[in-house]
């Protein structure tokens, strides 16, 4: 029987969990190397940022495993990012970088295997959050257009 890609996306992670500090460090040196332009969002203390990534991603990763479905909180989640102006673009680079990263931290893994499960929870999980972007951009063009006509 064939493990769903959350179920070996979230036991990859548990193995990292004793290096969950390192991990989120280096993720995030790795990412503002790719995607310099990402570190303005950052406004927060980083290393909180840091034990909220892994932590995140975790949660997500569980719920899923336990056939529990954590849209509500992904568009929630999406809705936040698009207000600190995370763009859509973004997405795909830190899917890669997060992968990359847990390739770096499980040197034994299957790595096929890391990377088609990775990337199908990580599709799911990044089209739920975009689709709260977009919900929090409508929003704020009708709050605009609303606030205009009405002055």
């Amino acid at each position: 029987m064939r493990k769903s890609p959350h179920v070996i996306v979230a036991k990859c992670l548990e193995f990292i969990y004793p290096r969950r500090s390192e991990f989120s460090a280096r993720f995030y040196d790795n990412m503002f190397v790719a995607l310099p332009q990402a570190k303005k969002l950052f406004v927060s203390d980083r290393s909180q940022q840091e034990k909220l990534l892994f932590h995140a991603i975790a949660n997500i990763e569980r719920s899923m495993m336990n056939g529990k479905s954590p849209d509500r909180d992904l568009i929630e989640f999406g809705r936040m990012h698009a207000h600190a102006g995370v763009k859509r673009e973004y997405f795909a680079v830190f899917g890669e970088i997060f992968l990359s990263t847990m390739i770096e931290f499980l040197p034994n893994k299957n790595r096929k295997i890391l990377v088609a499960a990775w990337w199908s929870s990580y599709n799911e999980i990044a089209e739920i959050m975009i689709a709260g972007m977009e919900l929090e951009k409508t929003k704020k063009r009708f709050e605009h257009n609303v606030f205009r006509k009405s002055c």
